[in-house]
This record gives structure tokens, C-alpha cells and sequence, in this order.
């Protein structure tokens, strides 16, 4: 998860010095990263059912091997770009203390910590309360399709909406936007209910880190730009989605021992915290 995360990141931060390089803008090119989230988990999906049905159990090895293969063609791709990066001071302690002293960027990552904490807890929990609900495999491929698709109209003009609601109503409609999911998620007892709250990851993922890594364009000081980029980065991907995680674990467990050591109990217990948790979450 730790590289994962660490390649999300990167390739924001080469995606931002490309742009301001060619003079584009990021929304657009964030089209083909949608396109790529909507098509490749359904495919993993499909090949994880066909092959689990040929073996009599679920093996999820060919997601694994498309998602490494995939992984190692954009390695090779992105060796090949020539990107052009304006340097920092040259040490790395200082060129933090230039971007943890200001508290407008202070404020911001607070503002992205929360956020990374929501995506984090829906990345985390979310497949596993659908498989609860008997949510097929291709399913949850399909969730993240319809939430991506959806999402690539909006990518074309995502700088043009940013710039006209400002980045401060963009990031308020995001918060609302999560607690509807949480809401909706918890309440929810047919896994194919869960499609209406996706198409809310347009607000609460794709325009949202828009404005986000657009906002890390103008908060940065010269030649801090892929500082600022990773370290936004890694507090939505890394952080943010760590410290829910653990908070909810442990929520689990108190409620699990908590309860008479009966099997029956600890399993519903342990299968009904989610969408409780959601729904405090979203308060």
C-alpha cells in the first residue's frame, strides 16, 4: 500500500510539472486516469470471476498479475518523458520548515488530512460491507466504472468549473458530498443501491484533487512544487487514509470483546460496524 500510495503521488506531482511545462491543464489530463479506474478494475473483476469459477474458489491472482504488468508498462512509459522540475533549496529539512511555517499551507493539509481520512475509510471498508451484502466480484469492479465514467465529462472542464466556483466551495462541496455517501452507504441493504452514491466520487475524489494539486501549484514557493505535490500526497493517500483505518479497527475490536464471546454475535458485530461507523463519519 505504501508504494501504491507512493506512485499516486509521484505521478500527480510529474503530471503538475508537465502542465505548467506545456502550458495545459491538469483536469484534462486526468481524463485518461479516469478512463484507466473505470476500465481496468471491471476487467480485474471479470477475470477474477472466470477464473474462480474454473477453480471452485476465489483467487484473486489475476488482478494481481494485470495490475503488475500494467504498473511495469507505465514505468517504462514514464522513463521515456522528459520532464522538467525546478529545484528547492537542496535540503530537505529546510525546504519543509519553508512549507510547514506558512498556515495557509498549514491549513490546507489539515483540510486534505480530513478529506485522505474519508477516502481512506471508503477504500478500506467498502468492498468488504458489498461482499457482506453478496455483491458478486465484477460488482465491485463496476462501482468504481460507474463512479470514473461519470466523472470524465466533468475532467475536460474541471479547471473551468474550478475556476469559476473557487477552490474553497469546490473543497466545502466535497465535505458534503462524503457525508451523503456515508449516509447512503449506511442504510443500504442491496449492494446494486450503491451505484447513485459513487456517482458522488466526482465531487469527493476527481474535481476535489483537481483543486487540490492545482491549490499545491500557487501555495508552493519557487522550486517547492513536487515537495508540495508529495507532500499533500502522501498526507491524503498515506496518512489521512491510515488514521481512520486504525480508529475504526480498534472501534471493532472493543466492540467485538465487548460483547458475550457468542460466534454469532462477534459476526454481526463485526459486520455491522462499518455502516455504523459511516454513518459517524459523516457527523
Amino acid at each position: 500500500m505504501f508504494f501504491l500510495a507512493s506512485s499516486f503521488t509521484m505521478m500527480d506531482a510529474t503530471s503538475l510539472a508537465l502542465v505548467k511545462q506545456h502550458n495545459a491543464e491538469f483536469g484534462k489530463q486526468r481524463i485518461l486516469s479516469t478512463i484507466g479506474q473505470a476500465t481496468v478494475p471491471l476487467l480485474a473483476g471479470i477475470l477474477v470471476d472466470a477464473h474462480s469459477a474454473s477453480l471452485g474458489y476465489s483467487d484473486y491472482m489475476p488482478a494481481v498479475y494485470l495490475g503488475c504488468s500494467l504498473a511495469l508498462v507505465a514505468t517504462f512509459i514514464v522513463m521515456r518523458l522528459d520532464v522538467e522540475v525546478e529545484t528547492g533549496s537542496g535540503s530537505m529539512v529546510q525546504d519543509l520548515k519553508q512549507l510547514v511555517t506558512r498556515l495557509e499551507i498549514d491549513l490546507f493539509l489539515l483540510m486534505i488530512l480530513i478529506l485522505g481520512s474519508n477516502w481512506g475509510f471508503i477504500e478500506s471498508y467498502l468492498f468488504l460491507y458489498l461482499i457482506e451484502l453478496k455483491a458478486p466480484n465484477y460488482l465491485l469492479g463496476l462501482t468504481l466504472t460507474v463512479g470514473c465514467l461519470t466523472g470524465v465529462p466533468v475532467m475536460y472542464v474541471a479547471d473551468k468549473i474550478i475556476s469559476k466556483l473557487g477552490r474553497p466551495a469546490i473543497f466545502i462541496i466535497s465535505f458534503f458530498s462524503y457525508a451523503a455517501r456515508h449516509f447512503g452507504y449506511a442504510f443500504m441493504t442491496d449492494p446494486w443501491l450503491v451505484f447513485p452514491y459513487e456517482l458522488l466520487e466526482i465531487f469527493t475524489y476527481q474535481i476535489m484533487w483537481v483543486a487540490a494539486a492545482t491549490y499545491c501549484h500557487i501555495l508552493a514557493p519557487k522550486g517547492l512544487l513536487a515537495t508540495m505535490m508529495g507532500l499533500a500526497g502522501s498526507i491524503h493517500y498515506s496518512l489521512g487514509a491510515v488514521s481512520l483505518s486504525v480508529f475504526e479497527c480498534l472501534s471493532v475490536s472493543l466492540s467485538v470483546s465487548s460483547a458475550p464471546q457468542c460466534p454469532s454475535v462477534s459476526h454481526v458485530l463485526s459486520v455491522s460496524s462499518a455502516p455504523k461507523c459511516l454513518m459517524c463519519l459523516s457527523l
